[in-house]
């Protein structure tokens, strides 16, 4: 006699996470705001992430122009910052993520100007080498990621990309650089957890550039550091 037994011919494990804050600079990638994790989400992990963040200063600009070169009141600037984003773990060592953001600005209280529009789609593809094995202390990894110029190039009141700009004073495209960026980056993750798993804390380091096409923008080089502690499942 022949039995048969079930078989599991397709499985999918997928996670949807809200954020508030992080997902803001980190582009769907794993990370804690501006400085990204080594490890990735592992494989046929999808993420979808939305988080928002306000902001307001009355010295923020000064002699601000819209883009029909009228001058914008100089009071209290408010600005609020949006981003969608989708990740997804390949593989356990490969991982892909897209964002756009979308902005809105206003100036002073009550009737004051406003605007808005969406920023700059960004694509990454991160690469953790060596490949994850037995758990260890120390995680290495490679990120590329780019920015497309698809931002709204006539709206905005507060540029966003300002680190580009080196132009006095900024003029135009609030809300895209107008041109297509790289960002390559080197990732090192200590998992201190790995050792002594009563305390769950993660420190990562970023080493990586953002360089454009364009020899009239500016080009940045960073190194970021962060700590991620876990004391609880549900608290970090």
């Amino acid at each position: 006699m022949i039995h048969f037994k079930p078989i599991k011919v397709f499985s999918l494990l997928l996670s949807i996470y809200c954020y508030s804050f992080s997902v803001l600079y980190t582009e769907g990638q794993k990370g804690v705001v501006r400085t990204l994790s080594a490890k990735t989400y592992g494989p046929l992990i999808l993420n979808i992430g939305i988080g928002f963040n306000y902001a307001q200063d009355k010295n923020f600009m000064q002699d601000v122009q819209d883009n029909n070169n009228e001058k914008v009141p100089n009071d209290y600037g408010r600005m609020l910052t949006g981003l969608l984003s989708m990740s997804i773990g390949a593989t356990s060592f490969l991982d892909f993520a897209s964002s756009l953001p979308i902005f809105y600005d206003k100036t002073g209280i009550g009737n004051g100007i406003r605007d808005g529009g969406i920023g700059d789609l960004a694509l990454s593809a991160k690469l953790l080498y060596p490949p994850p094995g037995k758990p260890r202390v120390f995680h290495q990894a490679f990120l590329l990621s780019g920015t497309i110029p698809s931002g709204t190039k006539s709206n905005g009141i507060f540029p966003r990309y300002t680190c580009f700009l080196d132009e006095k004073p900024m003029s135009g495209t609030f809300y895209t650089t107008d041109c297509f960026t790289f960002k390559p980056m080197v990732l090192w993750t200590f998992d201190i957890g790995s050792i002594v798993p009563r305390f769950q804390l993660d420190i990562d380091l970023n080493i990586g550039g953002i360089f454009s096409i364009d020899t009239d923008r500016n080009n940045i080089i960073f190194l970021n550091l962060a700590l991620f502690y876990t004391p609880f499942e549900v608290l970090s």
